[in-house]
């Protein structure tokens, strides 16, 4: 409170005193870069002046977007800080627009410190809209909380490109500022619109790459996917480009104008993960332990509440000169990749299991011999080896 009250009063001193020129003005002597002694004051006392402006407006800003957050519950940092620096920065330079007749700045310094000015109120403009972008985008996201394609892909996407829109409108009207005149800049682009053309093709493909992603969406950030041969988890979608983490924990950052081409295949869009295994078995085994070994594994399939019963396959499907095969297949329902491998780990443990307590012979194992009866001695035998010992 007490600091408020501080703003408040710099405030309406410094409104009082850029009324009009200074009584003193014509005392100060002296003349910098253009400018007179008493108008390099008045600039110092002007900067103060909006710096008690951006502090006001952050002060006013913060409490309405913490009275916001009680209402709502919703919170979003970025967006905010953005969006206070940006109504800071206009706060700022409403003070220098308020008092450039006072201060009679006529000569090309001045010129060039009001050309400065604009630019901050260009700058504090795009901040200002990217910042009520990102929080509309933020807002977006909480009530479409639960919609998977919503959060990762649709979201960051457009938030994006309306931020490369916000920053080249800002571009655009900074150029006309320090004099560049835009409609004849973008008629000379017009002459040499087809060198233009040519030289911005890859990045031209690139954006439609992205405005492919976004209306087909093919994946989402966080989901695995496989682009030709490049594999791994998306985890950032630009307008430019793609990145992908591999399964070697490296980036790799496909332009996206080869999404365009590209076959994908979307591992994360799967209903169900299918686990296969060909296991070889000898002839060796009888018909019984083959039998048993595969109601086994039919029984801990049933058991896994991942698993998808009418899809479960356990059954004698090929036979070799060497072995014979059996197929075990099941599709599960898990939302990661670690949880895939966990179930599919413990499919394998039970196929283990089933064959310690069966005894069937993978092909490739050795098979145990069978064992050997001891062969009875006749007398007549046992007598020529004892006549045998005796003579030595």
């Amino acid at each position: 409170m007490r600091r408020t009250t501080l703003v408040a009063a710099g405030l309406a001193l410094a409104a009082s005193a850029m009324a009009s020129p200074p009584e003193w003005a014509g005392s100060v002597g002296g003349d910098v870069l253009g400018i007179a002694g008493w108008q390099w004051i008045y600039i110092v006392g002007i900067a103060v002046v909006g710096l008690l402006f951006y502090e006001a407006v952050h002060l006013l800003g913060r409490k309405l977007l913490r009275l916001r957050e009680r209402i709502t519950g919703r919170k979003s940092k970025a967006a905010e800080r953005t969006m206070l620096r940006g109504a800071g920065l206009i706060a700022f330079v409403v003070p220098w627009y308020a008092s450039f007749d006072v201060l009679e700045l006529a000569s090309e310094p001045s010129r060039r410190l009001f050309v400065a000015i604009e630019s901050l109120t260009i700058l504090g403009a795009v901040l200002l809209a990217i910042g009520i972008w990102d929080d509309v985008c933020d807002a977006i996201r909480h009530r479409a909380s639960g919609v998977a394609n919503a959060e990762r892909l649709l979201i960051p996407v457009i938030r994006r490109l309306v931020r490369a829109v916000i920053v080249i409108a800002g571009v655009l009207v900074a150029l006309e500022v320090f004099g560049v005149s835009v409609p004849g800049l973008l008629a000379g682009v017009g002459i040499g619109g087809l060198v233009l053309a040519l030289a911005a093709k890859d990045s031209v493909e690139n954006v439609f790459g992205s405005l492919t992603i976004l209306f087909d969406m093919p994946f989402a950030i966080g989901d695995w996917v496989k682009i030709d041969k490049y594999e791994g988890i998306v985890e950032q979608i630009n307008l430019r480009s793609t990145k992908i983490r591999t399964f070697e924990d490296s980036i790799i950052t496909l332009p996206n104008s080869n999404l365009i081409r590209a076959a994908v295949e979307n591992y994360g869009a799967r209903r169900h993960r299918r686990q296969r295994f060909q296991i070889r078995l000898s002839y060796a085994n009888h018909a019984k332990n083959l039998d048993r070994f595969m109601e086994l594994v039919r029984g801990y399939l049933a058991e896994v509440r991942a698993a998808v019963p009418e899809r479960t396959v356990v059954e004698l499907n090929d036979m070799t000169e060497a072995s014979v095969g059996v197929l075990v297949q099941c599709f599960i329902e898990a939302e990661t990749f670690q949880e895939e491998m966990r179930i599919r780990n413990d499919l394998m443990l039970a196929i283990f299991k089933a064959q310690e307590q069966t005894g069937v012979v993978f092909v490739g194992a050795p098979i145990p011999a069978p064992e050997e009866k001891p062969r009875k001695i006749s007398k007549e035998l046992e007598k020529i080896v004892e006549d045998k010992e005796d003579i030595i």
